[in-house]
C-alpha cells in the first residue's frame, strides 16, 4: 500500500476543519432562528397551561414579556401586552408581625419559587394603605402604615403598578399620602387614584407592552362614583392616545361573595361609557365575574396579602393574568384565572383538585354569556 504524501494529509485535515466550522456555524444560526420564531408565537398559549403559573412554557427560559415587541406575520402587525392582577395588598398589623419574624419575602416566596410573578409586562394590585414615612396619630379605629423599605421587596417580584383609590390611602393623613406617592415614584412604581375625589389624579396614561393604557382608579365606598366624572377621564385618556381603558374600583359589601345591585349598575354604566375592563376589590372575598357586552368585569379578586385569618373565604383569592392582543384592528384579551390561598399571610397556589373545585364553583356563579373557559382561560374579542 502506497503512503499518502504528507501535504495531501494536511490538505485533507484543513478541508475537514473548514467544513466542520461551517456546519457548526449553521447550527448556531438555526438555533437563533428557532428562538426568534418561538418569541414571535402567539403567547395566548402561555395562558392555556392548566394548574400552572404563566412562566411554564415549553422553553421556560424565554419570558413571555419578550413577546411585547410588535411582530409582523403575513404582513400583519401583532401587538401584545400582559398584566398580572391581584386584589388587596396590606403590609401592616399582623402581616407586619409575620414580616418581622420571617423576613420581607415571606408572603411571596412560595409563589416566587414557581416563577409565578415572571413573564408579565407589569404586576399590579390595590395598595390598601400608604407607604408613609412614619405613623401618625389618627382617630380611625383601623389605620394602616407600611414601611417604605418594603417597596424594594415588591419591586423584586415585578410589582410596578398600584391603584391608590381605596378607603385606607389617607390613613396617615394627606401628608402620609403624599409621602407614599413620593416613595413609590422614587422606586419607579406607577400609581393612580385617590380616596375621595375624581379628577386627573385618578387617571394614569401608561405604555404597557405595545399598547397605551388609560388606567382609572375609583373608590365607591365613601363618596359614590359619578359616571359623568369618569366619562370625562375616559375622554381625556382617549384624547391622549389610550387604546385600552381599564378601571380598578374599590366597591361593594365586605365579606359578600356576590356583587350587589349598585356594583352591577355602576359596572354596566362604566362600560357603556367606554371602559374596556374592570377589576374590583374591597369585599375581602372573591366575587363573581361577568362578561358584559364582551367586556370583562371582576367584581372582587379578594384579599391578596392580608391578615384576616378568621375565615376560609378571606384567605382565598384570585390572581388574574391578562394577555392583550391586537391583529387586523381586532383587540382580544385572554384571561387566565389563578385560584390562590393563604395561610398566615403567605400565599400559594392551590392543590389541583381543590383548585378545580374552587374554580368550577366560581365560574358557575359568574355570568359569562356564551363564553366558555378552557383550562381556566377564556379569550374575548372587544
Amino acid at each position: 500500500m502506497k503512503k499518502i504524501p504528507l501535504f495531501i494529509l494536511s490538505l485533507f485535515l484543513l478541508v475537514s476543519i473548514i467544513v466542520t466550522g461551517l456546519m457548526f456555524g449553521q447550527k448556531k444560526i438555526s438555533a437563533k432562528t428557532n428562538l426568534a420564531s418561538i418569541s414571535a408565537v402567539n403567547t395566548s398559549t402561555v395562558f392555556q397551561t392548566e394548574n400552572t403559573q404563566v412562566q411554564q412554557n415549553t422553553i421556560e427560559s424565554i419570558p413571555t414579556a419578550t413577546t411585547t415587541i410588535a411582530t409582523t406575520t403575513n404582513n400583519e402587525t401583532l401587538k401584545t401586552a400582559s398584566i398580572l392582577n391581584f386584589g388587596d395588598l396590606m403590609l401592616d398589623r399582623n402581616v407586619k408581625k409575620q414580616l418581622n419574624k420571617f423576613g420581607s419575602d415571606y408572603p411571596f416566596k412560595l409563589l416566587a419559587a414557581n416563577n409565578f410573578f415572571d413573564g408579565y409586562d407589569v404586576v399590579a394590585a390595590n395598595l390598601e394603605g400608604p407607604f408613609a414615612n412614619k405613623r401618625r396619630p389618627t382617630s380611625k379605629s383601623i389605620a394602616f402604615q407600611f414601611d417604605p423599605s418594603l417597596i424594594t421587596t415588591l419591586k423584586k417580584y415585578n410589582f410596578g403598578l398600584f391603584t391608590l383609590a381605596n378607603n385606607h390611602s389617607l390613613d396617615m393623613g394627606s401628608a402620609g399620602f403624599e409621602e407614599s406617592k413620593a416613595n413609590l415614584k422614587k422606586a419607579g412604581i406607577d400609581f393612580y387614584g385617590q380616596q375621595y375625589k375624581i379628577n386627573d389624579n385618578n387617571l394614569l396614561i401608561k405604555q404597557i407592552g405595545n399598547f397605551k393604557f388609560g388606567l382609572i382608579g375609583l373608590d365607591d365606598t365613601i363618596n359614590k362614583v359619578k359616571v359623568s366624572e369618569v366619562k370625562n377621564l375616559i375622554d381625556k385618556a382617549k384624547d391622549q392616545g389610550a387604546e385600552i381603558i381599564m378601571t380598578n374600583i374599590h366597591w361593594g359589601d365586605e365579606y359578600k361573595e356576590i356583587s350587589n345591585p349598585r356594583q352591577r349598575q355602576l359596572a354596566h354604566a362604566l362600560i357603556d361609557s367606554g371602559v374596556d375592563l374592570i377589576i374590583g376589590h374591597h369585599p375581602h372575598v372573591v366575587e363573581e365575574m361577568e362578561i358584559y357586552n364582551n367586556h370583562p368585569i371582576f367584581y372582587s379578586l379578594g384579599n391578596f396579602v392580608f391578615d384576616q385569618y378568621f375565615s376560609v373565604a378571606t384567605q382565598q383569592e384570585l390572581g388574574v393574568g391578562l394577555f392583550f392582543e391586537e391583529k387586523d384592528n381586532q383587540k382580544t384579551v385572554s384571561i387566565s384565572i389563578f385560584p390562590l390561598e393563604s395561610n398566615l399571610s403567605q400565599i400559594k397556589q392551590m392543590e389541583k383538585n381543590k383548585e378545580t373545585k374552587i374554580f368550577d364553583a366560581w365560574a358557575k356563579k359568574s355570568r359569562l354569556g356564551e363564553n366558555k373557559f378552557n383550562n381556566f382561560t377564556v379569550k374575548i374579542n372587544f
